[in-house]
C-alpha cells in the first residue's frame, strides 16, 4: 500500500491534500526536509496543501497572488520515510507510473541528471486529458538514509521555452538541498516543510525531531 500511495502522490501535480485545517496539523515531524533558496528574495509563496508526519510529508505552495485553481507554478516538496531500497529502482517505477497515467504520446518523460543517491529529472503532459491540464515539472529526487527526498517545480497552462527550463533545472541543481529540521527552521527566506508550517499555520513553537 505504502508502495502505491508513494507513486501515485509522486506523479500528481495539483492539490492533492488540499483543505486540511494547518493548525490541526500534527507536530511530529520526520527529521529531514527537502530545502529550496529562492533566486530573487522577498518572493512571497503560500500553502495549498499539506500534510506531515513522522513517515511522510508533502507540502504544496504556489505564488502569494494565485489560488487553487488558476496556479501557474507551483512547488512541490515530498517525503517518504524508506528503509534500504535503490533510487534507480524508485524512480523507474514512478516513470512507469506516470506514463501508464496517461494514454498515447501525451507525456514525456527524461532523466536530465543522474548520480547514485541522486537524479534529476523532467516530464511534460502536452495535451489536456481530463482534468489535468498541459504542464511541465523538473524534480530532483534524493535517497537518504533516512527515506526518499522529492522536491519538484511545475508550470501549468503556460508555454515553457528551452530557455525557462534551462532556469528551473539550475534551479533545482543548485538551489535545493536536503536539511535537518533544525537548519530549515534557521532559515526563513526559503521554502521547506518547516518553513511553510510556520507561515500558513502561525504556529510559534520551534518544531524538535
Amino acid at each position: 500500500m505504502l508502495k502505491k500511495f508513494l507513486f501515485t502522490q509522486i506523479i500528481a501535480t495539483t492539490c492533492l491534500v488540499a483543505n486540511d485545517d494547518p493548525r490541526k496539523a500534527q507536530k511530529i515531524f520526520p527529521s529531514e526536509t527537502f530545502l529550496m533558496e529562492m533566486p530573487q528574495k522577498g518572493q512571497k509563496w503560500k500553502d495549498i496543501s499539506r500534510y506531515i508526519s513522522s513517515i511522510a510529508a508533502q507540502i504544496e505552495c504556489i505564488p502569494f497572488d494565485q489560488n487553487e485553481k488558476n496556479w501557474s507554478e507551483l512547488i512541490a516538496i515530498q517525503f517518504f520515510r524508506i528503509r534500504g531500497g535503490c533510487l534507480k529502482d524508485i524512480i523507474s517505477e514512478v516513470k512507469e507510473t506516470a506514463l501508464s497515467s496517461y494514454p498515447g504520446t501525451k507525456v514525456t518523460w527524461n532523466i536530465l541528471e543522474e548520480a547514485e543517491n541522486e537524479v534529476i529529472y523532467e516530464w511534460t503532459i502536452h495535451e489536456p486529458f481530463l482534468s489535468v491540464p498541459p504542464q511541465y515539472e523538473v524534480a530532483k529526487a534524493m535517497l537518504s538514509p533516512r527515506g526518499f527526498h522529492r522536491i519538484g517545480y511545475t508550470v501549468r497552462n503556460k508555454e515553457v521555452t528551452d530557455q525557462r527550463k534551462a532556469e528551473l533545472t539550475k534551479l533545482i541543481r543548485k538551489n535545493t538541498r536536503v536539511v535537518s529540521f533544525s537548519e530549515a527552521e534557521r532559515l526563513p527566506e526559503t521554502i521547506s516543510c518547516v518553513d511553510r508550517a510556520h507561515r500558513s499555520a502561525g504556529l510559534g513553537e520551534t518544531y524538535k525531531d
